[in-house]
């Protein structure tokens, strides 16, 4: 999919609400360099995707997840239908985008669900199956991959880093002391991921979300991550050549919903920080 190295950044820093074109205000230094090849957009109902590409490249189209959670998180159980409610749904994502857009993207779970509807409303330039937060997950998305690209679908896998983790211990445990070893199990899993994808082709494509936002049910611990981890994941990234790197940005309390205008120096200032580590560590590399 990709003819060069370079990276993405997902709109949903600016939240569910927030008007896209503000992407500009937090991420507007790492937008300027060589390496940005576009926004992946979230498909809210309510975003007009062809008037944003106007303004900026969209390299991707995140849509729907049909989301699954541990326990019995009421919050959780109504706010994840509800936002999936709120995104286009996959039939209309690809006619009237799949051609025009270098890829669409959904979680394992809805690319399951709706199988039948991708394979029969093809063509799409690329498909990306990205996994979901639950153990197992990932082993699903590269079987289902695998059907996709024998039915003819150019289709890679989406990494989510913190849904991996996710998937094999929780919240509490992530943002622990022993953040550490999950790291390694990580980048472990990571490395082995690239291997067998290769051992089954080559040309399948593969992403890599990095999420780096303060929310922290769907986002790194950043503040824990060392140089040295940076530096292990730029080597895995890119061991392979043209792995597409997305960071992703959600934000915390009312960010999720959107960004408001006292709160876009303080996330601008927090993101060039974080991207000015992944670009020192190579985890994004500008051609």
């Amino acid at each position: 999919m990709l003819e060069k190295e370079g990276f993405a950044v997902s709109t949903d820093a600016v939240g569910v609400f927030g008007r896209p074109l503000l992407l500009k205000e937090v991420w507007g230094p790492a937008m300027e360099q060589s390496g940005f090849l576009g926004l992946e957009v979230l498909a809210w109902h309510h975003v007009n995707i062809s008037k944003l590409a106007e303004q900026y490249p969209v390299v991707g189209i995140h849509g729907k997840i049909r989301a699954s959670f541990k326990g019995f998180d009421l919050y959780k159980l109504a706010s994840g239908p509800l936002l999936d409610f709120m995104i286009t749904d996959t039939a209309s994502l690809i006619e009237k985008y799949g051609t025009s857009t270098p890829y669409m993207l959904f979680h394992q779970r809805e690319a399951g669900f709706s199988k039948n509807i991708i394979q029969q409303t093809k063509p799409i330039q690329t498909l990306f199956v990205e996994n979901s937060p639950h153990l197992g997950s990932l082993e699903e998305a590269i079987k289902l991959i695998s059907d996709f690209r024998e039915a003819g679908i150019n289709t890679g896998l989406m990494f989510d880093l913190y849904h991996y983790l996710a998937g094999i211990s929780d919240l509490k445990e992530i943002y622990s002391s022993n953040f550490p070893e999950l790291w390694d199990l990580l980048m472990q899993k990571l490395q082995n991921t690239f291997t067998e994808i290769d051992q089954q082709d080559t040309e399948t494509p593969i992403g890599i979300h990095i999420p780096v936002g303060t929310r922290r049910e769907d986002s790194l611990p950043v503040d824990q991550i060392t140089e040295d981890m940076w530096k292990q994941l730029g080597g895995a990234i890119h061991q392979r050549p043209y792995t597409l790197v997305v960071i992703e940005n959600q934000q915390a309390g009312i960010g999720t919903v959107m960004l408001t205008p006292f709160r876009i120096e303080s996330q601008r200032s927090r993101n060039m920080e974080i991207f000015k580590k992944l670009l020192e560590n190579n985890v994004i590399i500008n051609s």
